[in-house]
């Protein structure tokens, strides 16, 4: 269209609109085209039909009436015009005369036999009023044309309009759009439609998950960073105290540092394969002692033994941010939310955490951390998995293991 529009409704009126114009002045013309040449058909008829009469019965029965003219070339009355004509039916030029030429058998002569179109029918006496009749037909025909194409675009935009109505104002996650079930173009639209908006309130339920979660981890470090410094403003401090602080605040921002390191990575996760050539070999061995350190006052209060079985120079190529944050938070996890022992299983194709659980636990809210694994799993293509075997709960991550070359 050379002109915009707004509404699905018009446009489908606009494209039906042209077409029904044009069914209308096509058909008109067929008609018109219809009649004059059915006129000249029946017309020619009518002359065959009295020329092989009369040569049939003879020259003595030649037509003679208002409509019909009859000449033999013998008595010398034929008009010039004709003569030069050969046998057989024409049309004269001026398409409202016939005239049917030919040859008496054994009489040497020949006949014409001319029928007038004007005295056989009445057709041509409404030449006049024949084009103000078919324009008021086709006028009324073009109308109840236009009413039909309104019927149309109004039955065909129904659904889409309800569809929109539907993703736009009404629609709920787990909800059906109109026309869902239907089988053709429209359901294929609708179901995509829910699809995509079933991913999109996942995605975004998702997103509010991780932004409360990582909220969380933030607030951990900050936590401590705060309390140390309100340790350290305290007089009379002895250096053991001081140095613990400090220890404290070096460890909380080197936290902080990670976890935006990783958060900054996995909102870049459009771009995977540039954030891939971050990655590198990371001892698994050092990272998961590291870990444990952090947690050693925690285990001794709660009086936790670890016992790790780790292959020697256990490596894993990894974004090392986000592998350490991973091996933090299932540590930290399970020494919050377990008690007596921590079993850690490690080589280069999987770690793996078993700790009991602690007696009048409430595990809702079990692995603040679960969500920010999740998300560093998904991003380096590992798989991750929480489950309760018996007395204990065991958290585990597989690595990759297809073929990587080895660091040096």
């Amino acid at each position: 269209m050379l002109y915009p529009i707004n509404s699905y409704f018009w446009r489908v009126l606009a494209n039906l609109l042209p077409f029904s114009l044009f069914v209308v002045v096509f058909y008109s013309v067929l008609i018109e085209l219809s009649i004059y040449g059915t006129e000249d058909h029946i017309a020619q008829s009518y002359l065959k039909r009295e020329l092989d009469r009369v040569l049939q019965e003879g020259p003595s029965k030649l037509p003679s009436t208002s409509y019909f003219k009859s000449y033999r070339k013998s008595e010398g009355s034929t008009p010039a015009e004709y003569l030069s004509l050969e046998n057989g039916i024409h049309e004269l030029g001026d398409d409202n005369n016939h005239i049917a030429i030919a040859e008496l058998p054994n009489h040497n002569d020949k006949i014409f036999i001319v029928l007038d179109e004007n005295q056989l029918g009445s057709i041509h006496q409404l030449d006049n009023t024949i084009p103000g009749t078919l324009f008021a037909i086709g006028s009324v025909v073009l109308f109840a044309s236009f009413f039909i194409a309104a019927i149309l675009a109004r039955t065909l935009a129904k659904p889409i309009v309800e569809l929109a109505e539907d993703a736009s104002v009404h629609w709920q996650p787990g909800q059906s759009l109109h026309g869902q079930d239907r089988k053709d173009e429209l359901g294929i639209l609708s179901r995509a439609l829910a699809h995509l908006l079933q991913q999109n309130a996942s995605q975004l339920e998702r997103e509010k998950s991780f932004t409360r979660h990582a909220s969380h981890e933030m607030r951990t470090p900050a936590a401590i960073i705060r309390n140390a410094i309100s340790v350290l403003e305290l007089k009379d401090l002895d250096e053991q105290k001081y140095a613990r602080n400090l220890k404290r605040i070096s460890n909380a921002g080197n936290d902080i540092e990670t976890l935006v390191d990783t958060f900054l990575a996995l909102g870049r996760e459009h771009d995977r394969p540039a954030s891939a050539q971050h990655w590198q070999y990371c001892s698994l061995d050092d990272m998961i002692r590291h870990s444990l350190h952090r947690q050693e006052n925690i285990m001794a209060q709660k009086n936790m033994t670890a016992k790790m079985e780790i292959t020697p120079n256990c490596q894993v190529l990894a974004h090392e941010a986000m592998l350490s944050v991973a091996i933090h938070n299932l540590i930290k996890n399970s020494v919050n939310h377990g008690c007596k022992q921590l079993s850690i299983e490690a080589n280069n194709e999987f770690i793996r955490l078993s700790n009991n659980i602690a007696e009048q636990q409430n595990r809702e809210g079990y692995g603040y951390g679960q969500e920010i694994i999740n998300r560093i799993c998904q991003h380096h293509g590992w798989t991750v998995s929480f489950e309760k075997r018996g007395e204990n709960y065991v958290s585990e991550i597989k690595f990759r293991t297809e073929a990587q070359p080895q660091p040096n």
